[in-house]
């Protein structure tokens, strides 16, 4: 069986007990090939730091399951 996702839980998980990012985890992310997904009883404002400072593109789950959400980029012009 091949693996084609990573889903990962954020809070014990990916962060360490005080909520940090070890820069272990950010470049294991950042090398791979696969697409993502941080699933998290989080809201979506929650994890936009997480979700920019990792650069994930993937849809995100959010509230324990109940709100599958992708962060959308912006081009506003002035």
């Amino acid at each position: 069986m091949t693996i084609k996702h990573i889903f990962t839980d954020l809070d014990g998980t990916l962060l360490d007990v005080r909520g940090n990012l070890s820069e272990t985890n950010k470049w294991a992310i950042y090398y791979s090939e696969l697409p993502v997904t941080l699933v998290s009883a989080r809201s979506p404002l929650e994890m936009t730091d997480l979700i920019d400072q990792l650069d994930l593109d993937s849809p995100q789950i959010a509230f324990n399951g109940n709100l599958i959400f992708k962060k959308m980029i912006l081009d506003l012009k002035y």
